[in-house]
C-alpha cells in the first residue's frame, strides 16, 4: 500500500438535537495521527450520531470538526477523505469481487492499472485474492464484511469510521475479524474511529476508548486506565465481564479508624483515612471491587476475611464465577476451578490494593 499522510481528529464542542432530545452534548476529543479510537456506549449514547457528524452525514448544531488542518464543517461527505464501513454492508449484487472492491476508484475515474494493483494489494491483506473473479453469492459472511472494509481501505482516505462493523457476525467470527481488523490498522496505521456497544471489543482493538453515555464522554483513556481507574460509578460498571460488584455502605470513624459498614460486614480503610479526611465527600459511599480481586479464602481464620456463602457456580473450564451471599448482598468472584458446592460457608478477600471506593450522591470515585 502506499505511504499516506496521517490525519488527526478534532470534535471541539460538538451538539446535536433532534427535537427535545439532546443527542449529543457538547463533547471534545482529540484522536491523534495513526490512532486505533473507539466510542463505547450502551444504545442511544450518542456514538453513532458522533460519528456521523465527524462523516459530514448528520450536520452538528453546534461545534467543530477537523480532519487534519481542516475544518470540514461545511464539507459534502464526499470531500472529507473518509472511509465508512458500516453494521450492514450493501453490496452490489451483479458485481463480483473484483468490483465491488473498485467500484470507489471507478467513481474517481483511476486509470485502470492503478485500480487493478490497488484492488489486489488490497485483496491480498484481507486474505481474499483467491476471490477476486467470484460472485457475491459464492461468499460467506465474513468474506462480505471483508469486502465492505476492502472497499473502505482501497480508497487509501486519511481516517476510517467504522459503525459497529462486526455485530452482524456469529461468536467464532467476531473473534476472527476482530484480530483481523487489529492487524490491518496495525499495518496501515490509518487514523480510526470505531463505533460499538461491546466493551471487549473496544477493550482489544483500542488504544483509547471514548466512554460515551447520555451524549456525553464520560471518560476518554487508555483500555488499562479506564479499567484500573474509572472515574465514575457508570465506567465502573460497564467496563469488565463480569462487571464489577457494588456495595451500599456507610463510613464510619472511631478515633483513627476508618470502616466501611454495610450491614451484614464491616471493612477497614484506617489504612486511606487521609483520603477521606481530604475528601468532601459524605459518608454515603459505595464500596466496589472486580470479581477477579475477590478471593475465596482457603483457611477461614486468614485476617480481614468475609463470612459468605456460595449460591451459584458457573463453570468456565480452568477458572469459574462463583455467586457469593454475603447477607443480603451478591458479589461475584472469577477465581481459579476449586472444589465447591451450592450454601457451602466460606470466606472471602477482597483485595485492598484493587478496591474502588465511590461517593453515593455524586457517583464519583475517591479511590
Amino acid at each position: 500500500m502506499e505511504v499516506r499522510v496521517m490525519a488527526r481528529v478534532l470534535i471541539e464542542k460538538l451538539t446535536k438535537k433532534f427535537g427535545d432530545v439532546t443527542a449529543v452534548d457538547s463533547i471534545s476529543a482529540e484522536i491523534a495521527d495513526g490512532e486505533f479510537m473507539c466510542m463505547l456506549g450502551p444504545s442511544g449514547c450518542g456514538k453513532t450520531t458522533t460519528l456521523r457528524m465527524i462523516a459530514g452525514l448528520e450536520q452538528q448544531d453546534e461545534g467543530d470538526i477537523y480532519i487534519g488542518d481542516t475544518l470540514v464543517n461545511d464539507l459534502p461527505s464526499k470531500n472529507r477523505d473518509i472511509g465508512m464501513v458500516f453494521q450492514f454492508y450493501a453490496m452490489y449484487p451483479d458485481k463480483n469481487v473484483f468490483e465491488q472492491i473498485a467500484f470507489p476508484l471507478r467513481m474517481r475515474k483511476l486509470p485502470k492499472d492503478e485500480i487493478k494493483r490497488r484492488v489486489k494489494e488490497v485483496a491480498e491483506m484481507l486474505g481474499i485474492a483467491e476471490f477476486l473473479k467470484e460472485p457475491m453469492s459464492r461468499l460467506t459472511v465474513d468474506q462480505k464484511q471483508k469486502i465492505e472494509i476492502g472497499r473502505a481501505i482501497v480508497r487509501q482516505p486519511q481516517v476510517y469510521l467504522l459503525d459497529e462493523p462486526l455485530t452482524n457476525l456469529d461468536a467464532k467470527l467476531r473473534v476472527h475479524m476482530r484480530a483481523e481488523l487489529k492487524r490491518i490498522q496495525s499495518e496501515l496505521k490509518t487514523t480510526t474511529i470505531y463505533v460499538t456497544h461491546d466493551q471487549l471489543e473496544a477493550m482489544i482493538l483500542a488504544s483509547r476508548i471514548a466512554i460515551m453515555d447520555k451524549g456525553r464522554i464520560v471518560q476518554y483513556d487508555t483500555p488499562d486506565r479506564l479499567y484500573e481507574r474509572p472515574v465514575d460509578l457508570f465506567v465502573a460498571g460497564f467496563v469488565g465481564t463480569p462487571p464489577m460488584n457494588f456495595v451500599d455502605c456507610t463510613l464510619t470513624r472511631d478515633k483513627d479508624n476508618y470502616r466501611l459498614d454495610a450491614g451484614d460486614f464491616k471493612y477497614d480503610i484506617s489504612d486511606m483515612a487521609e483520603l477521606f479526611e481530604k475528601s468532601s465527600a459524605g459518608s454515603e459511599l459505595i464500596l466496589g471491587i472486580r470479581p477477579e480481586d475477590l478471593r475465596i479464602a482457603e483457611r477461614l481464620t486468614d485476617r480481614d476475611a468475609i463470612e459468605a456463602q456460595v449460591d451459584i457456580i458457573e463453570p468456565l473450564g480452568s477458572r469459574m464465577i462463583v455467586n457469593l451471599k454475603v447477607g443480603s448482598h451478591y458479589l461475584k468472584a472469577n477465581t481459579r476451578a476449586i472444589p465447591l458446592q451450592p450454601h457451602e460457608k466460606v470466606k472471602i478477600i477482597l483485595d485492598k490494593n484493587k478496591i474502588h471506593i465511590f461517593d453515593k450522591k455524586a457517583s464519583t470515585a475517591i479511590v
